[in-house]
């Protein structure tokens, strides 16, 4: 007889730890609210994008590239 109430603590446990994991994960885009296509939030979504990984990115890389061209001539 105590070995159902411990399956169901052990189970219990185990959910417990599987929502505290679920937390800690960023949620999925159909579980925020879904932006519609092609409206304004959609286009302000798409520049930050591209701002944070092409932006980014180039500011680094380009100083790189003039100093090797620099030291070039």
């Amino acid at each position: 007889m105590l070995k159902p109430k411990q399956d169901t603590s052990k189970k219990q446990i185990k959910k417990r730890k599987m929502q505290e994991i679920c937390s800690l994960l960023v949620p999925g885009p159909g579980e925020l609210g879904k932006i519609e296509m092609y409206s304004p939030a959609f286009y302000a979504a798409c520049t930050t994008g591209g701002i944070l990984s092409c932006g980014l990115t180039h500011m680094a890389v380009t100083p790189l590239d003039l100093i090797k061209w620099n030291m070039h001539f």
